[in-house]
Parts: structure tokens; sequence; C-alpha cells
């Protein structure tokens, strides 16, 4: 999807060659109310795959990195960095909670907050304004869900409705980033090759069955020569970026969605729920059961 960054796009040192339309945005997961008993109290054992952006509403909390440990209160916008090993909220905390990719091909994120982004919502009201006229249009237009994944289907008008309010989102946040003064980075030239791979590769239907043959004739390539370039410029192969998205999406659907193990297992594409805890346990000791427990009840 093409983004459109117009006040973004006034950084002065920014290259004019960049190629915008490979940058991937999504809106994951969005929540408004109580922060559940769940998320109050929370250890977080590997590092979020996406964005978690929290405007605090009422109460208090904290986060802490390997390194750091950082307060906030009502009134502020909080972006954690993607590794906090422990988030604390006070029993009174409401907030309204987008999760959200906006990465280049490579997995980078387009803003590397470092420890984190906590700002006053008054100095960045934009941000709050579209982030409530989506949650808003999600609640009363859709159901009400909190992951996409869950949305049902919906009619082209609303479709439409929601991507011009995702985008005014991610334009919103893109400014705020600018007027905090965090640069957005910079990705490396790729062989026009791989950019070409990582895009069919991002876009791959995670339920389907990967074959190796069909990106390569993709690419043009055979498929020793296809691995062989994913080696050398990314060091990680097709197969392992998929691993990557599959293993995100499981963390994500085990969090927020209400279905079940063996209704996680068939959208990632395993033929028995069986198999899909046998790889979950082999990458996270922890069967898909006993890990939504402990984020649910930490």
């Amino acid at each position: 999807m093409f983004l459109y960054l117009y006040k973004f796009l006034h950084y002065s040192i920014m290259p004019t060659s960049i190629d915008w339309h490979t940058l991937r945005y999504e809106l994951i997961r969005i929540y408004k109310g109580r922060v559940r008993p769940g998320g109050r109290r929370r250890r977080l054992d590997t590092p979020a795959p996406n964005y978690r952006a929290w405007l605090l509403e009422r109460g208090s909390g904290e986060y802490r990195t390997e390194n750091n440990r950082r307060k906030f209160s009502a009134g502020q916008w909080i972006i954690p960095p993607q590794r906090i090993v422990w988030q604390d909220f006070s029993e009174d905390a409401e907030i309204l909670s987008l999760h959200f990719t906006e990465a280049w091909p490579d997995g980078t994120f387009l803003f590397d907050v470092g420890e984190g982004f906590i700002g006053s919502a008054k100095r960045h009201p934009d941000l709050g304004l579209t982030a409530q006229h989506l949650q808003q249009l999600i609640q009363s237009r859709m159901g009400g869900v909190e992951m996409l994944s869950d949305l049902p289907a919906i009619s082209l008008e609303a479709h439409l409705a929601l991507d011009t309010a995702f985008r005014a989102w991610i334009s919103a946040f893109c400014e705020s980033m600018r007027f905090e003064k965090i640069p957005p980075t910079i990705p490396l030239p790729l062989e026009p090759r791989i950019r070409l791979g990582l895009e069919w590769l991002n876009q791959f239907p995670l339920h389907s069955k990967f074959l190796a043959t069909d990106l390569a004739r993709h690419l043009g390539l055979s498929v020793v020569h296809m691995n062989r370039l994913f080696s050398r410029e990314i060091r990680r192969s097709p197969s392992a970026i998929l691993e990557q998205r599959r293993w995100d999406k499981a963390t994500q659907l085990l969090q927020y969605s209400c279905l079940s193990a063996k209704e996680i297992s068939h959208e990632l594409g395993f033929s028995y729920p069986s198999y899909f805890t046998t790889w979950f346990r082999s990458r996270s000791g922890k069967s898909p059961k006993k890990f939504r427990h402990e984020v649910h009840h930490h």
C-alpha cells in the first residue's frame, strides 16, 4: 500500500530516492477502556513485533527495560520500545491502545524510539483525535472488534472508511515523530530482486503452503541462486522470514484474540492442532495454552 506522508516529507535531510511504496503499515489491534487484569502487571519475555502506542486517559504506570525504568501518568502518550521486560499499570488505569506495524520490507521499524517515547497528549492533539476517530469508527460500524484479524466481512464503503481513518492516524504519528525530532530510519539499498521477494513474502497468506519454487519463479531465479542471494543480502532465508511472520501472528492471536488454539493453528496453515502445539513449544518452551494463561494472569 502506498503511504502519503505529506508533512513528514519536509525533513530537509531526507533523500528523495526512497522507495516509499515499499513501506508496510497495518493496524493490528485497537482497544479503549480499563486496562485488563492480564495486562496490568505483566512480564514480557519476547520483543514486540510491532509498535504499541498508549494514550493513558486515567491512572498511572511504568515500564521497564533491561537498562531503564520509566513512569508515566494520565494525559500522556507512551510508545514503549520493542524490548520491555515488565509493564505495570495502576488499578484505575484507563487506556486507548493501538498496536500497529510501520516497517520497511526487511522488518526495520520506520522510527527507532530507543528507550521509548513519553509525551504530553496536549502537544500532539492530532494523534489523539485521529486515534479516537479510528476507535469510534470500529466500535460503531464494525462490531467493536479489537484484533483486526477478527474483523467480520465488511462492505467496500466500510473498508475505505477504515483505511482512510488509519491513514490519518499514521500521518499524525509521523508528524508527532517529526515534532519530537525523532528521525526516520533510512533503509539500506536492497538488490531489486530481494526487495521484490520481501514484498512477496510480506503478502504471502500464512495459511497457504510455501514452496520455494514459487518465489524463485516469481523472481526469475533458481531456488539455489535465490537462497544464496537472500543469505548474502539479508542473512535470512525466505522460509525463515515466513517462520518469523508466523510466530509473530501466533503470539498476537494468543494474546489478544478469542480464537482457540485449534482455530489459530488453522489460521497459520498447520494441518493438525498437535503440529501447531509442537511447533510453538519448540520456539517458546511452552504450549499455546500455557503461553496464553501466563499472559492473561501475570
